[in-house]
């Protein structure tokens, strides 16, 4: 992808965006493919209509969500309208592509197809017309099959929320997330966050219907004035003030001595304190299909409320992250990540947030995905597609022992078959350029009850806000007898080119999968697998190590509407070439797009098209050098006396005049 194609996919490279029992794949032009799991690329059959090629998600103004197989040896391809999101359609196609039929899904179609398929095609958060629970406290609220927010009420019936005389819906509440509603005189009141993290509050009538009028900020003392008469962590904030005597709330009694037990003597909880905790909360209740019950999901968000006083979790540094604080309000107030359990396999399963009404059983999975890293991704993927033998993969998972970090660089990186290229170079740009920044990216845990060890990952949306989820050192293996991992590498080499095993590559790879199901990448795929992190761009510099990374061209512009990828204008009195040289002097990543191809004068891949690439300052001595060194995520690569001619040289070297030159080369960086 050159510089100036900005209107382009921000995926790098071709991605499958859907694979079930068929796959869906985007081509880096941005049209559609359907083929079978396990064939290459090449194998593909390109979606036609009328005899004609080319279709993309603007063809006909419908964005292509999934492909399945038909009994015919057919696929069906399920459409969503880009202008009415409410709209679904079905197209039947023939085994070589051609649209033989289509039409627009009625609700109860739309429903079976995700009950059949397993796929959650209007993003509601469910399969077919269940209810899923948005968020539980005095009022609970739920969203439909249709994706209407709906009150319960206390007789277990469901009241909707109007706007206007109209359900409201998801969509319609685009760029804001309700936080919670609590009931007030003649009506409910809401509160609703928006993507700066500003607070805001209206009221409903009795009926539910928004008076925008009641429209206004929430500012800080009036949110403190709020908590403290509603008794409700409205922000899910964690910064309730621990006061003498607060354990007086507790009702159980398990939990409470657990509490009291790790707190004594101002005493703070630390990872394995707060699995002590929950396992002493899922005990209590006796069985996994009973409810936990109201003093229960109390007691919980009583301890959620003041994670800031109550929680510990250093980071590799020692520095006092808000990991834990992050991960148990997740488990305990709800997120959209908790709609789903894939747990390792290639179709998830519903799961739902917490409540009183949730059993054992889903308070056991809550705590296996935020707190024990048991919520493993899909280990599906397309492949790394600029290697022309790719094809849609799966495997196991497996558990590997190494150091997590041991002397952090790019040569830690080692990309295996997924096609994450751009992750891995950022990660390996992050490791080279600036190794201890890497520090604040982990927190250990250490081992688990099962001997797994997990470590809470940070990461930043697109808005720079931290997140983090909770990994553990399983990753995906094509057979179970296998040594090494299938897709980011547990083997790497130092400096002198020698062996090296660590896991934090691996790790931020398959945690940053884990992570997309919270929705702050902005990814077109948005949930808990490997093939729906494939393809992308620079965006992972910042989703790893924070700030914005650049391009140059001729005016200031954000790319597919992503704020931390914006172009610059090169400087008056600068070049394009010394404002990249700078940058590679004071030590910034350099992250490099290629769609070209070139070799070493001996037959050594260099540059392949659709690939990602980082560069380095080649001699960090010099203030002034304009030498780089390039590294392929494909893993060190040398010329050496038992292989003369690598299939690959990685890292090669480039004059900064040369990289910047090269046709097909574009570069970011960071700023």
């Amino acid at each position: 992808m050159s510089a100036t194609s900005l209107d382009q996919d921000i995926s790098t490279v071709a991605y499958a965006r859907h694979i079930g029992t068929a796959v869906l794949f985007v081509g880096t032009d941005g049209t559609w493919s359907v083929g079978r799991v396990g064939q290459k690329v090449s194998e593909y059959q390109s979606v036609k209509f009328n005899g004609q090629g080319g279709i993309h998600d603007d063809t006909f103004d419908v964005t292509a969500l999934a492909a399945e197989l038909r009994e015919d040896g057919g696929y069906v391809l399920y459409l969503q309208a880009n202008q009415n999101p409410a709209l679904f359609f079905e197209a039947t196609t023939d085994a070589q592509g051609n649209i033989n039929g289509a039409k627009a899904l009625s609700q109860a179609e739309l429903f079976a197809a995700e009950v059949r398929y397993g796929i959650d095609l209007n993003y509601n958060g469910g399969l077919g017309d269940a209810m899923v629970l948005v968020d539980a406290g005095s009022v609970n609220l739920y969203l439909d099959g249709l994706g209407a927010y709906q009150l319960q009420q206390p007789d277990g019936s469901f009241r909707p929320l109007q706007f206007g005389g109209v359900a409201l819906t998801l969509d319609a509440l685009e760029g804001f997330e309700i936080e919670t509603i609590v009931p007030k005189e003649g009506g409910y009141q809401i509160y609703v966050r928006d993507e700066e993290d500003n607070l805001f509050e209206l009221g409903t009538d009795e009926a539910g219907s928004v008076d925008a009028g009641t429209f206004q900020t929430v500012g800080s003392a009036q949110l403190s004035e709020l908590e403290q008469r509603l008794g409700e962590d409205i922000n899910a904030a964690g910064d309730t003030p621990v006061a003498a005597g607060w354990t007086s709330l507790l009702k159980t009694a398990a939990v409470k001595a657990q509490v009291e037990a790790l707190t004594a003597n101002n005493a703070k909880i630390n990872h394995a304190g707060l699995v002590k905790i929950v396992d002493a909360a899922i005990e209590s209740v006796g069985g996994a299909s009973n409810p936990i019950g109201t003093d229960l999901f109390s007691d919980l968000k009583a301890i959620a409320a003041r994670g800031k006083e109550l929680f510990t979790a250093p980071d590799l540094a020692g520095a006092e992250t808000g990991y834990l604080l992050y991960v148990f309000n997740q488990l305990v107030n709800g997120s959209k990540a908790n709609n789903f359990y894939t747990g390792g396999q290639t179709q998830t399963q519903t799961l739902g947030n917490l409540s009183a009404n949730a059993t054992a059983n889903t308070l056991q999975k809550l705590e296996d995905k935020w707190l024990l890293g048991k919520d493993l991704p899909n280990p599906t993927t397309e492949g790394d597609t600029a290697n022309p033998n790719a094809a849609a993969a799966s495997g196991l998972y497996k558990a590997f022992s190494a150091e997590l970090i041991s002397g952090a660089s790019a040569f830690d990186v080692n990309q295996g078959s997924a096609g994450t290229c751009y992750l891995l170079a950022s990660m390996a740009a992050v490791a080279q350029v600036n190794p201890t920044a890497l520090n604040s990216v982990f927190v250990p845990n250490g081992s688990s009850a099962d001997s797994l060890q997990t470590w809470g990952v940070r990461f930043f949306d697109t808005n720079g806000k931290v997140h983090w989820v909770t990994a553990n050192n399983q990753f995906v293996v094509k057979n179970l007898e296998d040594t090494e991992t299938a897709y980011s590498k547990v083997k790497g080499v130092d400096a002198q080119g020698n062996p090296t095993q660590e896991l934090w590559a691996p790790l931020l790879e398959k945690a940053y999968a884990q992570a997309n199901e919270l929705q702050i990448f902005g990814r077109t795929t948005q949930t808990n697998s490997m093939l729906a992190i494939e393809g992308g761009l620079a965006e992972a510099v910042v989703n790893v190590a924070g700030g914005k990374v650049t391009t140059f061209a001729d005016e200031v512009t954000t790319y597919n509407g992503n704020s931390i990828l914006q172009t610059s204008v090169v400087p008056t009195g600068s070049t394009a070439l010394e404002e990249y040289t700078k940058a590679m002097n004071e030590g910034k990543v350099l992250f490099v797009v290629s769609q070209a191809t070139t070799s070493d004068a001996n037959g050594s891949k260099l540059f392949v098209p659709g690939h990602a690439y980082m560069a380095y300052d080649a001699d960090t001595s010099s203030a002034t050098n304009t030498t780089v060194k390039v590294y392929n995520p494909w893993g060190f690569s040398a010329v050496t006396a038992q292989e003369p001619v690598p299939s690959h040289l990685a890292p090669f070297d480039m004059e900064m005049a040369a990289l910047v030159g090269t046709t097909g080369i574009s570069l970011w960086m960071s700023v």
